[in-house]
């Protein structure tokens, strides 16, 4: 087609005659290789401590709660749990979250592309505050602590392995703990996303 032209794997289309209707532009199937997850993220506090005033009253991070390890499995039933905005400090989700410190997770279901299946990934969470530990489908893929420098503004990227990989439903859970300050997800959100792993 003459009114269409690829180059360097951008497309670019001459504008339509007026009045006729223009098709949205779908790459072909099989070639999606990255997932924004930016909507359906849910999260339950699990474990609330007194909000910290200072640095010097920061918290210490206790370890999973029996609640969160529960929360993490892939079983787990969130239906009733607060759908939430992400990136975001959960300080700014209101009401019971004003000022919380503590322990959160979040979860969110992924639906996998039939392609992906048995392909190892990378998981981009970007930056989480203060602490966390992330699963997929129940299983620890990855954790950044205190012993981690800046570890509030890191940008969490977990590699997921091929063996965990499957087509339809996926499920990321992730451990947050907030010592200090404000708490979350905080993004940016072009950094919050699933995709196959480069070498694939």
């Amino acid at each position: 087609d003459p009114a269409i032209l690829d180059a360097g794997g951008i497309r670019f289309e001459a504008p339509a005659p007026a009045g006729e209707a223009v098709a949205m532009y779908s790459p072909p199937a099989g070639t999606q290789r990255k997932l924004r997850l930016l909507r359906g993220w849910r999260a339950l506090i699990t474990s609330e401590l007194p909000k910290a005033e200072t640095m010097h009253t920061a918290h210490p991070d206790p370890g999973m709660s029996v609640a969160a390890r529960a929360a993490v499995q892939t079983a787990f039933d969130d239906t009733a749990w607060e759908e939430v905005d992400v990136p975001e400090p959960f300080e700014n989700y209101g009401k019971q979250w004003a000022d919380v410190d503590g322990e959160v997770v979040y979860r969110l279901t992924v639906d996998i592309p039939e392609a992906w299946a048995g392909k190892a990934l990378v998981l981009s969470l970007g930056a989480i505050d203060d602490f966390d530990e992330t699963f997929w489908n129940g299983r620890s893929v990855g954790k950044t602590d205190k012993s981690v420098p800046f570890f509030y503004s890191v940008k969490r990227r977990y590699a997921i392995p091929a063996s965990e990989v499957k087509a339809g439903r996926n499920v990321v859970a992730v451990r947050v703990f907030d010592h200090f300050g404000s708490g979350g997800m905080l993004g940016p959100a072009d950094k919050i996303y699933v995709e196959l792993e480069a070498a694939e």
